[in-house]
């Protein structure tokens, strides 16, 4: 009896799930997947398709095209603060107004 086997024609897509499977595996639930996977699966998914990369890793299609937009090479954008364009000199003059009521009222104001 001859074994017969058939070639899914996907074997970078079924290399690419074993790490994965492998991966969650070796984690526990609700683990971020390292950008190494997340490269190699949107790699994968500019020559194969979004839709077949998706269902095969079991990955969320729009995790999956924030990744493709990105560009394989390039690595993740780190948050970083805005720096102040200009620093604000202090007033030089302030005006202080009163309120608009009838009775005269005195203050004093000291400025240091």
């Amino acid at each position: 009896m001859t074994l017969v086997t058939y070639d899914s024609g996907f074997d970078d897509v079924d290399e690419l799930r074993k790490r994965f499977e492998e991966f969650r595996n070796q984690h526990e639930t609700r683990t971020r997947l390292p950008e190494e996977l997340w490269r190699a699966a949107a790699e994968i998914a500019e020559r194969r398709g979004m839709n077949l990369v998706c269902r095969r890793l079991r990955l969320d299609t729009n995790s999956l095209k924030k990744w493709m937009g990105r560009g394989v090479s390039a690595p993740r954008r780190k948050y970083t603060r805005r720096k102040r364009s200009a620093v604000v000199p202090p007033a030089a003059f302030v005006e202080l107004l009163t309120p608009a009521s009838r009775v005269a009222a005195s203050c004093i104001i000291e400025v240091e």
